[in-house]
């Protein structure tokens, strides 16, 4: 088994901070990545078959560490605390919901708006079948009259693939641009879109990301 310590990530509050404009401070190893080694058993047998060999990454938080998830509950099912099945292999994770943990992001768009230019945080990994998101693409889902794209800091790629259970074959590794990730656009025109913004399209895959005063 093997520890591996995360880079460094900003809080919840340290983020609003940054949308609005301000320097964050980052926080070093909120959590770890453990690496675990395994081989193929066949279980009718009950042996270790040759030649299958595995590795397998697990993400564990500190203690006293959680995340934030902004979700939707129109019918109000979710109850003020549970429990939930929470990652690929489905493990108990308890939940709290909570009212204070808000960010105003009327008041950032009110001000981006102004200023004709804002920043892209990218916090989730993101598929732009490139480095850079495709700026017509962009411009259409925002919804402005023209979107420019100034500097980027897109970082270090990361490659992703995966298992095509219904096909039972290997899906191919794709090139994405990691979290942390920022772009910097200047446009025309008004921006009024929901944050946390979610795209998912032909080559747009981005799951979270946020929009902030530059």
């Amino acid at each position: 088994m093997e520890l591996e310590e995360t880079d460094g990530f900003i809080s919840f509050h340290e983020l609003e901070k940054y949308l609005n404009g301000g320097v964050p401070n980052t926080i070093k190893n909120p959590y770890y990545v453990e690496r675990r080694t395994g081989i193929k058993i066949d279980w009718k047998k009950k042996k270790t078959e040759e030649k299958y060999f595995y590795t397998i990454e697990f993400i564990r938080l500190k203690r006293n560490w959680g995340f934030i998830v902004w979700c939707d509950d129109p019918q109000n099912k979710l109850m003020e605390k549970g429990t939930i099945k929470l990652g690929g292999e489905g493990r108990a994770a308890s939940y709290t919901k909570i009212n204070d943990k808000k960010i105003d992001f009327s008041s950032i768009i009110e001000k981006i708006n102004e200023e004709k230019k804002f920043k892209l945080y990218i916090a989730t990994p993101s598929f732009f079948n490139g480095w850079k998101p495709n700026v017509e693409k962009m411009k259409s889902i925002i919804g402005v009259d023209d979107l420019q794209l100034v500097s980027a800091l897109p970082g270090k790629p990361i490659y992703l693939g995966g298992y095509n259970i219904a096909l039972n074959k290997e899906k191919p590794l794709k090139r994405w641009v990691n979290a942390g990730a920022v772009y910097y656009f200047k446009f025309k025109g008004k921006i009024n879109i929901p944050i946390p913004l979610r795209i998912e399209e032909n080559d747009i895959n981005m799951r979270c990301g946020f929009i902030g005063v530059w």
